[in-house]
């Protein structure tokens, strides 16, 4: 007759009674079973170490109760150590598996589980050293402008992502302003991101026209980019004495201009860099007067969705940014804060979020 049975992840336990055995001794029986198909299952979807310390439980519990013998109590009590160790964080601990009973079988899973483990807490590793590489290519410190005020926000959906801005100092004390987002997320797309940014960089250190700069970006990446992969990249080139501020698009989300008049979108045509070589890219230019301020962003803003699924979507932005009136410091903050509360705050971030502000002081004077 089974006395009770419990599940921890992939293993169930199950004991018998107590009897009386010759000479007095008393016996009980202890049946494993494992469920190897779900052990990589079991894995995937295991985020922390708790279900250790219910095993330690588990087989702590059956072994005091049941008083099974020597034979039998050696091995789990090795179990119950190497779990609680595992439990610390231990992840070398391996089970000795030299016989063929089911103790034997739930030490081969154990190990097979503590090796899993291993293997993501080395790939957690690695990604964390990919997130600290990526950091140092985004700029470490704002550009200093007089008479202007810049404000930037980067959040990647994974580990590592895909979307980038960069500040370029340019000869004659103008600066070259890029935001970007390659297609698709994690490993991948922080590869090419490193390689579209420093395309880009040496481009522009030698190329005035912003429309120049990504025609030779667009040429040298299409060669070496993954099929289906490309990069959508804007390019604005700021002359900060006189409000200037010319632009070219690689088929990006549009950027916005807020004015004492309303929120407009700063257009010019271009397809994404890397997908058809030999591109030509329209360039536009605006004047920015004191108040004004001009919103670059990655569609991880704009087609975040809710509970409902529906997506935060580009006139609610426009909306947003319509009726902002505080400087431009307080913009990003503002539309984050919209951002939370739209999601509810709960789930994995969808896609990364990449957010770069440009005002003209009040305080400065046109030329």
């Amino acid at each position: 007759m089974i006395c009770g049975a419990v599940v921890v992840g992939p293993v169930w336990i199950a004991s018998t009674p107590l009897r009386q055995g010759k000479d007095g001794e008393q016996i009980g029986t202890l049946s494993i079973g494992i469920d190897r198909a779900s052990i990589e299952t079991f894995l995937n979807e295991a985020q922390n170490l708790f279900w250790l310390t219910g095993l330690i439980a588990v087989l702590a519990g059956l072994l005091l109760a049941q008083a099974l013998g020597g034979a039998v109590a050696a091995p789990v009590e090795e179990l119950v150590s190497g779990t609680r160790r595992v439990a610390q964080g231990d992840l070398n601990v391996r089970f000795r598996t030299e016989s063929r009973d089911e103790l034997s079988q739930l030490g081969a899973a154990f190990n097979e589980m503590v090796a899993g483990l291993q293997e993501r807490e080395r790939l957690q590793q690695e990604l964390n050293l990919a997130r600290e590489i990526q950091r140092t290519l985004l700029p470490r410190a704002l550009p200093a402008l007089p008479g202007w005020q810049l404000s930037a926000h980067y959040q990647p959906a994974r580990e590592v992502g895909g979307d980038f801005y960069d500040f370029i100092p340019l000869p004659d004390s103008r600066l070259g302003l890029v935001i970007g987002d390659v297609a698709g997320k994690g490993v991948p797309a922080a590869l090419v991101m490193a390689t579209a940014r420093s395309l880009l960089r040496a481009a522009a250190l030698r190329l005035a026209s912003p429309g120049a700069v990504l025609e030779q970006v667009n040429d040298l990446l299409h060669p070496d980019i993954a099929p289906k992969m490309f990069v959508t990249c804007l390019y604005a080139v700021l002359d900060p004495a006189s409000g200037h501020l010319q632009f070219a698009n690689a088929g990006h989300d549009l950027p916005y201009q807020r004015r004492a008049n309303g929120v407009t979108e700063l257009r010019a045509r271009g397809m994404p860099l890397g997908a058809l070589p030999g591109m030509r890219y329209e360039e536009r230019e605006i004047q920015l007067a004191p108040a004004d301020c001009v919103l670059f962003y990655t569609d991880g803003l704009v087609e975040a969705h809710n509970a409902r699924r529906e997506m935060f979507g580009f006139p609610r932005l426009k909306a947003l940014l319509e009726g902002h009136r505080s400087s431009g410091g307080t913009l990003i903050p503002m539309l984050l804060d919209e951002l939370r509360r739209f999601t509810g705050g709960r789930g994995e971030q969808e896609d990364d979020v990449a957010l770069v502000v440009l005002e003209r002081r009040m305080d400065h004077d046109s030329v």
